[in-house]
């Protein structure tokens, strides 16, 4: 039986908006973490469920590890490597943008349904790279008490925690400042602990893919990032997996009112130093419907189911080049550490080779008994004897 305190379940006054949540269509807070839990009872060899990260109000923040949780680590020199990629994704830091909290349920449901697919079929075998070459962590609800916040009022206008603190700011290069806000522990210390390869924090409300900053303002202009290129490459791909296309945004986007700085992937790209980090817009087209937050944050609920499907490629996309990604970075790794000795035993040997030919060349110069083919006297019996005759 799954418990949650402070969690508040009431009928939904429609207070903002003309659309509301069908939660037929839709999860609530109690729903959510009803399709977690069945998910991890019937694959509990896929999937683990944490409850230890709790909001301000004690609300589960809903940590589900994905892996198949064989022991990939092998070690690389002085170092310890593993051959799966570890991702970490995030979701419902904004309480009114339901959108993509639902589209990691939908995940989930489909890449597990997959483990039971036909064998060789693509759903087959995207799970079963999935869960061999993956190790995915995520938040589910980043920020449950607004989202409960949500659901009591019927405020789909709420973005904020259960004090309107706005998650979306509070990752800045002070720590001390982030950890304020009980919300943001769970990626914070998930990240300190973990070396993550990739975040990924994903929204609604627009269609888009913003890449961190080259650095805070506070650093030194012009500074950039080790992993930009193949960080916007990998935005390209993503942005390009479903219909229409997500538009991309490397800079902040003042136009739009949008800026990157205080944001979690930020903090992740610049603080952190994971090699990729984005935030995901995944649905929306930016236009202010006025007090309608509802339908300018989430596809209406008879629309939800289809908006949900086509939305399935761009996570196939991603994790398919993510492990391309990582078994490139772990085949240099290999190279390196063999192809080490070999070449130092080359150079060695080389230079023995050319420390004997000087030996040979330069030994006329040499004292006699310093060469390596010393002169010898010769003296020949008749002479020998001569002497010791004359002796």
């Amino acid at each position: 039986m799954w418990r949650f305190a402070s969690l508040v379940l009431c009928c939904v006054a429609v207070t903002s908006g003309a659309f509301v949540p069908d939660y037929a269509a839709y999860h609530n807070l109690s729903s959510a973490y009803r399709r977690v839990g069945a998910l991890a009872d019937a694959f509990p060899g896929f999937v683990r469920v944490d409850h230890s990260f709790k909001s301000r109000n004690g609300l589960s923040q809903l940590l589900v590890r994905l892996s198949n949780f064989s022991d990939s680590s092998h070690a690389v020199g002085p170092h310890v490597l593993s051959f799966k990629v570890k991702v970490l994704l995030s979701y419902g830091e904004s309480a009114r943008e339901l959108l993509p909290v639902e589209s990691i349920l939908h995940f989930l449901r489909c890449v597990l349904r997959g483990l039971g697919a036909p064998k060789d079929s693509a759903e087959e075998a995207f799970s079963r790279a999935l869960f061999s070459k993956v190790d995915l962590y995520i938040v589910v609800l980043l920020n449950p008490d607004g989202r409960n916040h949500v659901e009591r009022t019927g405020d789909h206008c709420w973005k904020g925690t259960s004090t309107g603190a706005n998650l979306g700011t509070a990752f800045g290069l002070d720590v001390d400042r982030s950890l304020s806000e009980p919300e943001c522990n769970i990626l914070l210390n998930l990240t300190k602990t973990q070396a993550f390869d990739a975040f990924i924090s994903f929204h609604s409300g627009r269609r888009e893919i913003h890449l961190p900053l080259t650095g805070f303002r506070s650093k030194k202009a012009g500074s950039s990032l080790a992993n930009m290129e193949a960080m916007a490459e990998l935005a390209g791909a993503i942005a390009e997996s479903v219909q229409p296309h997500l538009a991309r945004n490397e800079r902040t986007n003042h136009a739009a009112g949008f800026s990157v700085e205080g944001t979690a992937f930020n903090f992740m790209a610049t603080v952190r130093k994971i090699p990729f980090s984005l935030a995901v817009h995944l649905w929306g087209d930016g236009r202010d419907l006025g007090p309608d937050c509802f339908a300018h944050f989430n596809p209406s609920s008879d629309s939800l189911q289809k908006t949900l499907e086509g939305l399935h490629p761009l996570y196939q996309k991603m994790f398919l080049l993510l492990i391309a990604w990582k078994a490139k970075q772990m085949s240099l790794a290999f190279n390196v550490e063999h192809d080490s000795p070999s070449s130092t035993m080359y150079l060695l040997m080389l230079a023995a080779a050319v420390v004997v030919t000087l030996l040979f060349v330069c030994q006329h110069r040499f004292p006699n008994p310093m060469r390596l083919n010393p002169r010898r006297r010769v003296i020949s019996l008749k002479s020998l004897s001569s002497s010791l005759h004359v002796s």
